[in-house]
């Protein structure tokens, strides 16, 4: 249903009108037919599919009708027809709950704690004995922790297999 949908979507958001042959459409979503005999067959099997998307608000699908295939024996032609106009739904998104001063100084220390715990763990992990650490903070802030641990390993790795020219593990990972 959801591969059938996908296509209707896309070719009825070029075209308003389309007519297919139900074994061609078949055949083109990677579906076997080699049991069907009848398109009035594998039309039955299209309409509760076609029921639903048509009923679908976020559809393109207007309506949809079965011919007879006056090119192919014992087939049929699906007729999509494109709605009007959709309109789509647009997220909400929640009114943001101004913090008081207070709740933003708790806010901030405990981002502050996360971030000295993610730095001192970088310092450990790349043996960094310099007293800077404004890059790592800056890295721990912006970067969620489990890719700073990756690459930190990497950048260890790295330093320790002599793949860097950088004096220190540390500066290879901040670079």
């Amino acid at each position: 249903g959801t591969l059938f949908e996908s296509y209707i979507n896309a070719v009825l958001y070029r075209h308003h009108t389309v007519k297919k042959d139900v074994f061609e459409l078949w055949s083109e979503l990677g579906l076997s037919t080699n049991s069907l005999k009848y398109g009035s067959r594998l039309a039955s099997r299209m309409r509760d599919d076609l029921d639903l998307i048509a009923a679908d608000e976020n559809s393109l699908l207007a309506s949809y009708s079965f011919e007879k295939s006056k090119t192919r024996a014992r087939s049929q032609n699906l007729i999509l027809v494109r709605k009007q106009s959709i309109d789509l739904e647009t997220p909400k998104i929640p009114k943001q709950h101004k913090l008081t001063p207070r709740e933003e100084y708790e806010q901030r220390n405990r981002m502050d704690g996360q971030i000295d715990r993610v730095v001192e763990w970088l310092k450990m992990e790349l043996h960094d004995e310099s007293d800077n650490d404004a890059n790592l903070r800056v890295i721990a802030r912006r970067m969620p922790e489990e890719v700073v641990k990756q690459g930190a390993y990497q950048a260890f790795a790295d330093y320790r297999d002599g793949k860097t020219r950088s004096k220190n593990p540390a500066a290879y990972f901040v670079g």
